[in-house]
């Protein structure tokens, strides 16, 4: 993904980051990697910050750079990664529509996507490698090993 992202802030386990997106208005965002009950998987969750820190996962901000706070989203991936080389991390959309928004990025980006990462769909029947053109309900992304 050859988009613009916004600098962050890692927590020294790096499961925590947080940047400001520029837009229309200003938006303290937070992005949490939270382990889930299985081994080496973890959620993320993105959502804004209010003055106090705590996080909004709900809540739809609109604030014109979708593709600048995605592309950021990538690169915290990455940071991630670095220190987490054998996770999974379970991405799905608080609404129908954002999961389809994840879905339209990782479609158009894919080629870029596979060179660094693994990607499955999630359906009713379990996971399966990511398709272009299958709609999924959630995805789960690894390092790809070498």
């Amino acid at each position: 993904m050859n988009q613009p992202f916004y600098e962050f802030t890692s927590s020294i386990e790096a499961l925590r980051y947080e940047f400001t997106s520029i837009g229309q208005r200003v938006v303290r965002k937070v992005i949490i990697y939270q382990e889930l009950p299985f081994p080496n998987v973890y959620n993320l969750a993105l959502g804004d910050t209010d003055d106090q820190g705590k996080a909004d996962f709900g809540i739809t901000s609109d604030n014109g750079d979708r593709d600048t706070i995605l592309a950021t989203v990538i690169q915290t991936l990455i940071t991630f990664f670095h220190k987490y080389p054998q996770a999974s991390v379970f991405i799905a959309g608080s609404t129908p529509s954002r999961t389809r928004l994840y879905q339209g990025v990782i479609n158009r980006e894919l080629g870029e996507i596979q060179k660094r990462f693994d990607v499955l769909g999630v359906t009713e029947d379990g996971t399966e490698s990511f398709s272009k053109g299958k709609s999924y309900q959630a995805f789960v992304i690894s390092l790809k090993q070498l």
